[in-house]
């Protein structure tokens, strides 16, 4: 994760890690099934944490604050604004809420 996914990132290493938490939690479920301790089911909740982190930085292609894309190093204004993510049954519904104070 904080290879991938830390300060400076980009498209591939995101890709990637997205690709690695699918397996850890196909692994996690199926641990789940004989397994129902606090410590394995928190690890999924940690593997949906770190999912949409990586979704909403695979997402914002500019640089912003702490978040900086090495293939996109520049800011957008059209990127002014969250990332909003929301789990729905296995699937993560991510959307671009744009700030209400914008600059011009």
């Amino acid at each position: 994760m904080n290879s991938q996914a830390g300060i400076v990132r980009d498209a591939g290493g995101l890709k990637d890690l997205l690709v690695t938490i699918k397996s850890l939690k196909d692994k996690q479920k199926e641990i789940l099934k004989n397994d129902k301790s606090t410590t394995v089911v928190k690890l999924g909740m940690m593997l949906d944490v770190a999912q949409a982190i990586c979704l909403s930085a695979l997402m914002r292609e500019e640089s912003r604050g702490s978040h900086f894309r090495a293939d996109y190093p520049d800011q957008r204004e059209d990127y002014l604004g969250n990332f909003v993510i929301k789990k729905v049954k296995e699937e993560m519904e991510i959307r671009f809420v744009p700030s209400q104070n914008k600059t011009t």
